[in-house]
């Protein structure tokens, strides 16, 4: 995609450095909103093809790590994470039709790397990852209380047809994507720990060995 290529310095050819510096602090901003008004209508049961859906997943990562494009996203980052990122991630319809019609074909589609990049889910995916790693603050204290409330939900429903199984499935999928950052951040919590019992440990040798 463009934007990935040409439109962050961060990752552009340093011929392109001059031209990406610009497109992050005016064009980036203009071209948001399209892509915004985009997931709005689809979140609002308007008709969306995949392919500008995924597109306008891919668009809206690259802007979450971008300064500029990222504080107009900030202030709707609920919409982007319960109305764009979490009803992607669940089964649709036809996900479910195929897989009670030929459940050898959705097993294939689902694994498929080759048509992997071609549907909305992964980029919803890559969108959650991107926003757990560099924006984490703003998306962690929101999601994980809403992982954990929705799994009581669901417990507390009887089971029968009328349990949500796709939301079930959604929120599993949001879990297993951000699960490296949650062990990221436990584990540099572990590790300040240790450090600190540490020091406490070598202050009270000290004092016990000048009495």
């Amino acid at each position: 995609m463009f934007i990935q290529r040409y439109g962050n310095p961060k990752y552009c050819a340093e011929e392109n450095v001059t031209f990406a510096n610009y497109f992050r602090s005016t064009l980036a901003s203009q071209l948001l909103a399209p892509v915004m008004n985009c997931l709005a209508a689809q979140s609002n049961g308007k008709f969306l093809t995949d392919d500008v859906h995924r597109m306008c997943l891919v668009y809206t990562s690259n802007a979450v790590e971008m300064a500029p494009t990222y504080k107009l996203i900030k202030p709707h980052i609920d919409f982007v994470l319960f109305n764009v990122i979490m009803p992607t991630l669940c089964l649709s319809t036809d996900d479910i039709q195929l897989f009670d019609e030929d459940p050898i074909e959705f097993v294939r589609k689902v694994n498929d790397p080759c048509e992997d990049w071609m549907f909305p889910r992964t980029a919803a995916i890559t969108l959650l990852q991107t926003l757990s790693k560099y924006r984490k603050k703003d998306t962690l204290p929101r999601l994980l209380p809403y992982i954990d409330q929705s799994l009581r939900e669901y417990n507390a429903q009887n089971h029968g047809p009328t349990k949500d199984y796709r939301k079930k499935d959604g929120i599993l999928v949001a879990m297993a994507t951000i699960s490296k950052v949650i062990l990221f951040i436990f584990f540099n919590l572990y590790q300040l720990f240790l450090t600190q019992i540490l020091k406490i440990n070598n202050r009270f040798y000290i004092m016990t060995k000048n009495l």
